[in-house]
């Protein structure tokens, strides 16, 4: 078989497409792990609550709950006192709109929904914050600027 001399236009514009379809599925695969993520904390949330509320376990469960899971998966980050309590603080400020809130949450990253937990206290003002980051792309960064200068005022007042 003859080798054909490739033409380095057709070649140039074949190596962009695929570039393209590999970095659409890093972006699929990272929001595909994130969305677990969410679920995962999520549910862990859900169980500690459960087990204060049914059990009448006190704060005290979360810490033992911390430091056993970072003894016995030594690999796994993630699980500190402080993560354990905002993924309580996430299940329980959520949990009366379960059936949208799940969806939604999980398509930002973890680091964004802790920042809306910690400065909106009123569930439809989350989800616009949500909302919004997810169709405008907003850093984190981004959406604490947005939460300072209390950017769901300014859409109200247009």
């Amino acid at each position: 078989m003859i080798e054909k001399e490739i033409n380095k236009a057709e070649y140039l514009e074949w190596l962009n497409l695929i570039k393209a379809q590999i970095r659409q599925a890093q972006i699929k695969a990272a929001l595909s792990v994130n969305s677990e993520l969410i679920n995962l904390y999520w549910g862990i949330g859900k169980s500690i609550v459960e087990k204060q509320e049914i059990k009448n376990w006190g704060n005290s469960v979360v810490e033992k709950l911390s430091n056993d899971l970072k003894n016995q998966l030594e690999n796994v980050n993630g699980f500190s006192r402080t993560n354990l309590f905002a993924m309580r603080q996430f299940y329980q400020f959520y949990k009366s709109h379960n059936e949208k809130v799940p969806q939604l949450v999980g398509q930002i990253p973890w680091g964004h929904n802790r920042l809306i937990l910690n400065k909106i206290k009123d569930i439809d003002q989350a989800i616009f914050y949500i909302q919004n980051t997810i169709e405008n792309g907003w850093s984190r960064n981004n959406l604490n600027y947005k939460l300072k200068v209390n950017y769901l005022k300014d859409r109200e007042n247009q």
